[in-house]
C-alpha cells in the first residue's frame, strides 16, 4: 500500500462501530478467510469407565467352561470375570458473532495483513489514490443543506405556535358598538387591530410557504439511496458516502460533536491546492447549487444573527485537499 502504511505495535484494541455496512463488511472479510461463520460450536465430552471384578473358587479341570463364561483363571485356583462400561455426557455450545464482532475481526485482520492506510492527524493524502483503503479520525457533519431542512423543521412548529399565540391576543373591538368617546379614535383602533392581524396572518402564510418547500427539498433528497457527510480534519476534508439503510437517525444523533474514526474505500482523490468541490449534489438540487443553493445559505447566514439564532451553516463547497470515501464503519 504504499510508504504512508504504518503497522500497530500496540494490542489491538476494541471499537464500538457506530454505522456499519454489514454487505461490506461480510463481503470483505469472506475474502480475506474463505468464508464467513455467524457462529461456532464446540463440544465437550466427559466419560466415565465402570468396572466391576467378580471371583469364584474352582478348579483347573475347567478351562472351557471358563473360557466360555469369559473368566479369567487364576493361578491359585479362583477365577475372576470383569465387565466394563464407558459412560460419557457431550455438551455442546454455540458461540455467536455480532456484526459489530465481525467488524472487530476484520479490522484486525486489515491490520496484521497490512491492507489498510492509516492517516495520521495532519496527514497527508498526496500518496492515496482511489480504491485504498485508509483509516482516518475526525470530525462527522451534516451537509448545509440537511442541516438546514433540519432546523426548518424543528424550529417551525415553535415559530407556529408564536404566531397562533399573537392572533389570540389580539384585542377584540366590535365594529357596530356604540361607545363614547371619538369616532375617529375608534376607527384608529380597528385599524391597528386589523394591521397587526394581517401582518401575523402574512407571517403564518410565509411560514407555510417555506415549509412547503423544505419538505420538496427533503423529498429530493431523500430519493437517493445515499446519504453525504462532511468529514474533516486538520490535513485535509471530505466527503463520505453512506449507505442511507444503515445511516439511520441514531447514528446521525450519535455522531454530533463528537470524534470518530472510520475505514472505507477511497473514490476520489483532489490534491490540488485551489480545489473546490460541492457538497451539494444530491437529487435536482446539485444541479442548482451554485444558482439557488449556495445564495440561500449566504442569505441564511446573514438573517439568523439578526432574530438570534444560533446556527452554523457549512459552505456549499470543500476547498483544499479532498477525499471521498465509501465508509465501511465509522466507529469509536
Amino acid at each position: 500500500m504504499g510508504s504512508a502504511k504504518q503497522s500497530r505495535s500496540t494490542p489491538f484494541e476494541l471499537a464500538h462501530p457506530v454505522y456499519l455496512d454489514t454487505p461490506m463488511l461480510v463481503s470483505f472479510l469472506a475474502a480475506l478467510e474463505d468464508g464467513v461463520s455467524y457462529h461456532s460450536e464446540i463440544a465437550e465430552k466427559q466419560a466415565q469407565s465402570k468396572k466391576s471384578t467378580g471371583e469364584a473358587s474352582g478348579t483347573v479341570k475347567l478351562p472351557s467352561l471358563a473360557s466360555l463364561l469369559g473368566l479369567n483363571l487364576s493361578v491359585n485356583g479362583k477365577y475372576s470375570r470383569e465387565s466394563g462400561g464407558d459412560q460419557s455426557t457431550e455438551s455442546k455450545f454455540i458461540r455467536e458473532h455480532t456484526s459489530a464482532s465481525l467488524f472487530n475481526r476484520l479490522r484486525s485482520r486489515l491490520h496484521a495483513d497490512d491492507l489498510v492506510r492509516e492517516i495520521p492527524e495532519g496527514g497527508s493524502i498526496v500518496d492515496v489514490v482511489s480504491g485504498d483503503i485508509v483509516e482516518v479520525a475526525g470530525q462527522f457533519e451534516a451537509t448545509p443543506l440537511r442541516l438546514l431542512i433540519d432546523f426548518m423543521k424543528n424550529v417551525y412548529p415553535f415559530a407556529e405556535e408564536d404566531a397562533k399565540k399573537a392572533l389570540a391576543a389580539l384585542p377584540e373591538v366590535k365594529r357596530n358598538q356604540r361607545r363614547s368617546g371619538s369616532q375617529q379614535g375608534r376607527a384608529d383602533e380597528l385599524h391597528q387591530v386589523d394591521a397587526a392581524r394581517e401582518e401575523i396572518l402574512k407571517r403564518i402564510e410565509e411560514q407555510e410557504g417555506i415549509m412547503r418547500t423544505i419538505e420538496i427539498l427533503e423529498r429530493d433528497l431523500l430519493s437517493s439511496p445515499m446519504v453525504d457527510l462532511i468529514f474533516r480534519q486538520s490535513g485535509f476534508s471530505g466527503l463520505v458516502t453512506a449507505n442511507r439503510e444503515y445511516f439511520t437517525s441514531e447514528v446521525a444523533a450519535a455522531l454530533v460533536g463528537g470524534r470518530f474514526s472510520m475505514i472505507g474505500k477511497v473514490t476520489a482523490v483532489d490534491v490540488r491546492e485551489n480545489a473546490s468541490n460541492s457538497v451539494v449534489r444530491r437529487g435536482g438540487m446539485g444541479a442548482f447549487a451554485n444558482s439557488i443553493v449556495v445564495p440561500m445559505l449566504k442569505q441564511m447566514r446573514e438573517d439568523m444573527p439578526i432574530h438570534g439564532v444560533e446556527i452554523e451553516l457549512p459552505e456549499a463547497h470543500i476547498g483544499g485537499h479532498y477525499i471521498q470515501v465509501i465508509p465501511l464503519a465509522i466507529f469509536v
